[in-house]
């Protein structure tokens, strides 16, 4: 499994807070290693409406920890999804 987790003004345009993968199902989809960029593909696949939310600047996580989108994933990871911070 992959916990997915969205925050702030972007869980609010997918109105979604959280969901499970199942990682097996993203390996069959996919042709090698599961990196960031491959589970947003993935995400869109299975909703294709956050595409337009998917396609602007995002931060990710994964396990707590700022990754760029060629980081692996592995099973029982948790990848957060929120967009950039900006304030004064």
């Amino acid at each position: 499994m992959i916990n997915v987790m969205f925050f702030a003004r972007l869980r609010e345009q997918l109105q979604c807070e959280k969901m499970t993968i199942n990682f097996q199902d993203v390996v069959a989809s996919s042709q090698g290693e599961i990196t960031v960029a491959r589970l947003k593909a993935y995400l869109i696949e299975l909703n294709p409406s956050w595409s337009v939310h998917f396609e602007s600047t995002l931060l990710h996580a994964v396990n707590q920890e700022m990754v760029n989108d060629n980081v692996t994933i592995q099973p029982n990871d948790e990848v957060a999804f929120f967009p950039p911070v900006t304030g004064g």
